[in-house]
C-alpha cells in the first residue's frame, strides 16, 4: 500500500529529530483530498516528541501565543516575542531567528504547518527560510502540507489514492471488512481521502 510506505518514510525523516541527532523540514505535497493532512497527523501522533499544528496563515501573534512555553530561550528571542505580542513591527528575519531559537529550546519538537499553498509569496518565503534554518537545528522539525512545491523543504509527493488504498484505509480505521457498496459510496462522497 502506497500510504503505508509513505507513512514509514515520513516517520523515518523525523526519527533523528526525536532523538536530537538532526533537524528536518519536510513538505507533503499533492492534490487536494488525497490524505496529506491525515498522513501528517497520523505520523505526528506516533512520534516520541511533542508537536504543534498551526495553519500556515496563522498570524505572527497567534503563532507566538500558540507555542508552548520554552525554558532556556535566549533573552533576545523573548524580546522579539514580546514585541510581536504588543503588535509592534518585527522584521521577518528577527521573527524567523526568534522562532528557531524557541523551537530549539523546545527540542525535540515538530511544528506542523497545514495548507502552505494558501499563503502569499512573503509568508511562503518566511516558512521556506525557517525550513532551511530548522534543518540545521538538532531536535527541531518542520512538517508542512501543500498542493504545490515550496522551497527550503525536502518534498515527499503524496500520490492520489487508488480504490484499493481507500478500502485498506477505511477498513484499518473501522477495524472490520466493509461491503463494496459502502466503500464506493464513501469514496465518491469524499472525492479523495476517505478519512
Amino acid at each position: 500500500m502506497i500510504q503505508a510506505g509513505l507513512r514509514a518514510e515520513l516517520a523515518r525523516c523525523f526519527q533523528p529529530v526525536c532523538s536530537r541527532r538532526s533537524g528536518a523540514a519536510v513538505l507533503l505535497c499533492g492534490q487536494p483530498g488525497i490524505g496529506k493532512t491525515h498522513l501528517a497527523e497520523e505520523v505526528l501522533l506516533h512520534l516520541s516528541c511533542r508537536s504543534l499544528k498551526v495553519h500556515a496563515r496563522t498570524s505572527d501573534r497567534a503563532l507566538v501565543v500558540a507555542l508552548p512555553a520554552a525554558r532556556l530561550k535566549p533573552d533576545w528571542a523573548e524580546v522579539v516575542f514580546a514585541q510581536v505580542l504588543r503588535g509592534e513591527s518585527v522584521t521577518q528575519l528577527k521573527l524567523r531567528d526568534a522562532l528557531a531559537a524557541h523551537l530549539l529550546a523546545l527540542a525535540p519538537f515538530v511544528l506542523y504547518l497545514e495548507d502552505l499553498h494558501e499563503v502569499g509569496a512573503e509568508r511562503s518565503a518566511f516558512w521556506g527560510d525557517l525550513a532551511r534554518v530548522v534543518q540545521k537545528l538538532k531536535g527541531v522539525g518542520l512538517l508542512a502540507t501543500s498542493r504545490e512545491d515550496q522551497t527550503g523543504f525536502t518534498v515527499l509527493e503524496v500520490p492520489e489514492l487508488v480504490p484499493g488504498d481507500s478500502r485498506a484505509l477505511l477498513e484499518a480505521e473501522a477495524g472490520v471488512t466493509l461491503p463494496e457498496e459502502a466503500v464506493s459510496w464513501i469514496r465518491g462522497w469524499a472525492r479523495g481521502n476517505p478519512l
